[in-house]
């Protein structure tokens, strides 16, 4: 959620950009009533800051590791990306259920 406001509150849309009020309304519409949140914990967060470590994974890639930690402990049958080179870099091990639109 955090991902998604930061993006559309400085996506340079025409004719304005989106509004911090209109971008919560749009994360309680179009997220909040529709998917199950998953909680990320401290463990959750350390597991993948060490996934990475040991990966020799920099940089902003995390935010696509713990998208995926959150699939990941959610037990999703698909994550869907424009993003699947990265995603599978991350975690190889769950790349079959990687697919892009």
């Amino acid at each position: 959620m955090a991902e998604f406001y930061s993006i559309i509150t400085t996506f340079p849309a025409k004719p304005r950009r989106i509004l911090p009020q209109e971008a919560q309304q749009l994360i309680q519409q179009n997220i909040l009533e529709v998917f199950e949140v998953i909680t990320l914990s401290e463990p959750d967060y350390i597991s993948v800051i060490n996934h990475l470590s040991e990966s020799g994974i920099i940089g902003g890639v995390i935010y696509d590791a713990l998208i995926l930690k959150a699939a990941i402990k959610a037990n999703v049958d698909y994550v869907i990306t424009l993003n699947e080179k990265d995603f599978k870099r991350v975690y190889p091990d769950f790349a079959d259920k990687i697919i892009s639109p």
